[in-house]
Formats: structure tokens, C-alpha cells, sequence
């Protein structure tokens, strides 16, 4: 009642904390002998209203399951002098007791209470020191795998660079509003901290933005904060999911005298959002990357990823309107994931190897140049080719993009370098025209590619 009303007074403060309403009499006549003995008078009698509460549990006791939990050896005797003593209400029974708490002790419900009340009183020092034997069994580690992985992904951000922070789960409704597409009023916090943590967050980047900032004011202008955390997008079972999110404020490197300064970029951002997926054993080839992401990138330099039809994330530059509400001048890059849309981890059950295989063989590079239409991405491309001859074709590589005089104004090249290894023998001329050919076709065919001439 008293967070629903904003209340605050000495009343709630005291029964919040729990109050032994047995001292309700005492009270009285302990106020009403001080104020006649120090004021004078003549106290009236005790008028009551109602019936006071007992505030007194009955709780069961076991002598002998004592014993098994604690692996103390404490005399009947001993233990029911410490109850007495604690204020407890002792019946002895043939194989338990049945005790009825004092009233001030409105703390203890369950049988491990009492444990834990005669431990304190006999010394926690008496307690028998027991080393683990051989055969004991050793209980199973704590951490379930996926608090392994969070744990492993801080060790790998704080070794890319990044500084972590903790952040609260609540934003403002006006800061909310440019980070979620949907209604925020399933977000809304019923007796929230401040006017200013008034809404669940949708999102950890605006907390992360608004960290750079202060960074920037106090001349840390390059930076790299992440945070994992919930993020809330409806007020069901389901609407809350774990996530981790990056920003990189600046230049991606320090000043040096044989290195150019470069902003960061969304290419950044996309490796590290790479490097994390790594460590979830998923390979570039199976994801899948989208053109766009939510409003508060940048329209044309944001990526989302999805592995099938399921969204792991999305990487990208912040929005320029967005930096200027936050007065953060410097580019600045991101990227979010959700890690509960990562595949569960596998236990393996063997550690069994996979079969080694030496490859003493040379291996043939080959440069292709493509003209394909603007639309299509690059990685499309790539994926093609990689698909034409997965037994030899070892990577294909992105090292060129061309648009401008002697191409059509709807058209690109893009320049790919393919890595042949064998395993069996060496190539022939002719195999490598045979590979080379399938190359060709099976991007013609896929994306509508056709070689460059010149």
C-alpha cells in the first residue's frame, strides 16, 4: 500500500521489516510509567480493540534429521536447553518435537531455521573439519553451459578491446521511443524510480551511447563498451531475451606514426559481432546477411543476421540523428545479438578427433572478375562460388569492387581470388579449367553473373 500511495513514514518503514505485535501491552505501560514518571498524572486503564495476533508458527523438529544435515553430535538435552533459551516453546515427541516459535521471531518458517538457530548458538567453531575421501562424490560444477558461454564471450570482448559496463534496465520513454519500432506502453513501469526510469528497456545501446558520451566529455574520445544484459519487448513470458551489445566510439585504432587513423566503420562492427558467432561454432557460410536492421541504424550501413528464418542479430553505424540527440560527434559503430537465439550448446561425449590429413599437395590460385547487377550482394556471389566444387575450392576471397567508367551505371564488378588445395594429386591444367568453368557457370546461374572481359 505504501508503494502504491508513494507513502513514506516511520509506520511503514517499521512493519515492512516486521513487528512483534506481543509487545503491543508492554509498550503501553512502559510509555504510560515514563510519562507519569516524569510529567505526573495518573494513567488511565488499557482499553482494547480487537485481539492481538499470536504471530507464532509451529514448526516441526527432528533430532535425528539434525544430525544427518549438520554432521554434529549435539546431546537432546543441550539442544532443547538452547531452544529454551532462544525463546521456543519445546513438546518433546517420540521421534521429533513440535516447537512453537517466539513471537519476535517472525524469521523462521521451516525445520533448517532450527538447524541453523542451534549451530549459532553451539559454536559454528565445534563444528568437526571432514576431509573429502576418495570415494565421495564430487558434486557437479555450478555453471550451467550457457553461463559458461556468457562467461567465455566477457573474456573474449575485454580481449578484442572492450570495456564493460552496467547499466540499468530502465530508460526514459522519450529515450525508449527511438529505440523500439513497437508500443511502449506494455513497457511501462507501474511505480518506477524516476520520471527518467520510467520505461524497460528495449534496447542496451542507448545506455551504451549515453556511457560514450560522458567518456567524450571527460576527452576519452575513442572507446569500446559492451554490456549483456535483458531486454524487454512486451510484457509476456517470452517478450524478455538476453542479449549482448558492442559500440565503438572514434578511431579503431591509436594514434601511431606508421599507422593511418580510420574511423570506425560497419565493417568493425561486423567482425566483432563474427568473432563472437566463433566462439558458437557457427561458420560464415551457414548465416545468412540482410541489408537493413531497426530504425535506429543507419539505413545503408547496417546488416542483420539470421541463421534460417531465426534473427541472431544486427551490426551497423548508429543513426546520425540519434548521435546528435546524444551530442556524440564522433562515429560511432554497434552491433546486438541475441543470445538466446543461439544454437544450445552440444556436450561432447568423446574426445575423439576427427582423421588427420597432411596435405603436402601446392595449392592454385585463381583471380575471377564478375559484372553483376548493384542489387545483388557480394555475398551471394561468394556463396555461389564457394558451392561450385566444395572438394577442392578451400576459400574464396573478396578483394575488389569496381563501379564507374566502362561498366553500366546498374552495374559492378566484383573481383573474387579462389584458393584450389587438393588432396589426391596435383592439378592439371585441365582440372583447373574444369573448376574454373564450373565457377563460371554456377554464378551466371545463381546470380546472373558474367565475366568480365577487360
Amino acid at each position: 500500500t505504501g508503494r502504491k500511495l508513494n507513502i513514506e513514514s516511520d509506520a511503514r518503514y517499521r512493519f515492512e521489516r516486521g513487528v512483534d505485535c506481543q509487545t503491543i501491552l508492554p509498550g503501553i505501560k512502559k510509555a504510560a510509567e515514563l510519562i507519569t514518571s516524569i510529567c505526573g498524572g495518573q494513567a488511565s486503564d488499557i482499553q482494547i480493540a480487537g485481539q492481538i495476533p499470536t504471530d507464532r508458527r509451529e514448526v516441526m523438529f527432528r533430532p535425528q534429521r539434525f544430525v544427518q544435515h549438520s554432521g554434529v553430535q549435539i546431546e537432546e538435552n543441550e539442544i532443547y536447553n538452547i531452544l529454551k533459551r532462544l525463546g521456543f516453546q519445546v513438546e518433546k515427541k517420540e521421534s521429533s518435537w513440535q516447537l512453537l516459535t517466539p513471537s519476535w521471531r517472525y524469521d523462521i518458517s521451516i525445520e533448517e531455521d532450527i538447524f541453523e538457530e542451534v549451530l549459532r548458538v553451539y559454536g559454528y567453531d565445534k563444528i568437526p573439519v571432514t576431509a573429502f575421501h576418495s570415494d565421495t562424490v564430487i558434486p557437479k560444477p555450478a555453471w550451467s553451459p550457457i553461463q559458461k558461454r556468457i562467461l567465455e564471450i566477457r573474456r573474449r570482448m575485454a580481449a578484442q578491446g572492450f570495456f564493460e559496463v552496467i547499466t540499468w534496465s530502465f530508460l526514459s520513454q522519450e529515450n525508449a521511443k527511438d529505440f523500439s519500432e513497437k508500443d511502449l506502453n506494455a513497457l511501462k513501469i507501474i511505480n518506477p524510480i524516476s520520471h527518467d526510469l520510467s520505461v524497460m528497456r528495449p534496447s542496451i545501446l542507448p545506455n551504451l551511447i549515453e556511457a560514450a558520451q560522458k567518456n567524450t566529455n571527460k576527452g576519452r574520445i575513442n572507446g569500446c563498451f559492451f554490456e549483456i544484459g535483458p531486454c524487454f519487448f512486451d510484457n509476456t513470458d517470452k517478450g524478455q531475451k538476453n542479449m549482448l551489445a558492442g559500440l565503438r566510439v572514434g578511431k579503431s585504432q591509436t594514434k601511431d606514426w606508421h599507422k593511418k587513423e580510420e574511423d570506425v566503420d560497419v565493417f568493425l562492427s561486423k567482425s566483432d559481432i563474427f568473432s563472437i558467432l566463433s566462439m558458437a561454432n557457427l561458420q560464415p557460410e551457414r548465416l545468412q546477411i540482410e541489408n537493413g536492421g531497426p530504425n535506429y541504424y543507419h539505413p545503408g550501413r547496417c546488416g542483420t543476421l539470421k541463421l534460417g528464418k531465426q534473427t541472431l542479430g544486427y551490426f551497423g553505424e548508429i543513426h546520425p540523428s540519434i548521435l546528435q540527440k546524444k551530442y556524440v560527434k564522433e562515429p560511432t559503430v554497434a552491433f546486438e545479438l541475441f543470445l538466446d537465439h543461439l544454437p544450445p550448446i552440444k556436450t561432447k561425449k568423446t574426445k575423439h578427433r576427427g582423421q588427420f590429413i597432411d596435405v603436402n599437395l601446392p595449392s592454385v590460385q585463381r583471380d575471377f572478375a564478375f559484372i553483376v547487377d548493384k542489387s545483388i550482394p557480394a555475398d551471394k556471389l561468394l556463396r555461389a562460388v564457394k558451392s561450385a566444387d566444395k572438394s577442392l575450392i578451400e576459400s574464396v576471397c573478396l578483394f575488389d569492387v569496381y563501379h564507374g567508367d566502362n561498366i553500366d551505371s546498374d552495374k559492378k564488378s566484383i573481383a573474387l581470388s579462389i584458393t584450389l588445395q587438393p588432396l589426391n594429386k596435383t592439378l592439371t591444367d585441365e582440372d583447373i579449367e574444369k573448376v574454373s568453368e564450373s565457377v563460371i557457370n554456377i554464378a551466371a546461374k545463381q546470380t546472373g553473373a558474367v565475366l568480365r572481359q577487360s
